[in-house]
């Protein structure tokens, strides 16, 4: 296996010139990480360099880029290079109103405070707390542990 030169970059070099293999704005892919939340990244011509997230990049998203071999746009900047973000190349999720709308085959979803799922007259709200609100026409519910259940009327086979 061949190695690679890594490259050091600082925004110019001591004769005034532009650092070596990274002008003006660059793309390549994360291939690991170095010391101190320094990243490798490889550019498109090959070229092996370190950079850093500059900042309000979120290092658990370059993280998502490195696993999904994500192109990213990186930047000479006077502490050497840095990743400014990554390119997108499928459709974005787009806030709507202060919410956000998903639709797919398969959704996986997470979050700290709760999750609303509605679908015409249903809903079924999750909360922090480990409580699951269930509210429409008709019901299925199968648990391993208690259900309390709100209604006017209550059919079990």
């Amino acid at each position: 296996m061949a190695r690679s030169n890594v490259v050091k970059l600082r925004s110019k070099d001591p004769r005034g010139e532009a650092a070596p293999g990274l002008a003006g704005l660059s793309v390549g892919r994360i291939e690991g990480k170095a010391a101190r939340g320094v990243l490798r990244v490889r550019l498109l011509d090959g070229t092996l360099l370190d950079a850093r997230p500059a900042d309000g990049v979120d290092p658990g998203f370059l993280d998502d880029c490195h696993r999904e071999r994500r192109t990213v746009l990186l930047a000479p900047a006077p502490e050497g290079a840095v990743v400014l973000g990554a390119l997108q190349i499928g459709r974005a999720i787009a806030p709507e109103k202060g919410s956000v709308r998903v639709s797919g085959e398969h959704i996986d979803l997470c979050a700290e405070k709760g999750v609303t799922i509605s679908a015409g007259k249903a809903s079924l709200r999750l909360d922090e707390r480990g409580t699951i609100h269930l509210a429409g026409q008709k019901a299925t519910v199968s648990m391993a542990r208690l259900v309390r259940v709100l209604a006017a009327l209550v059919e079990l086979p």
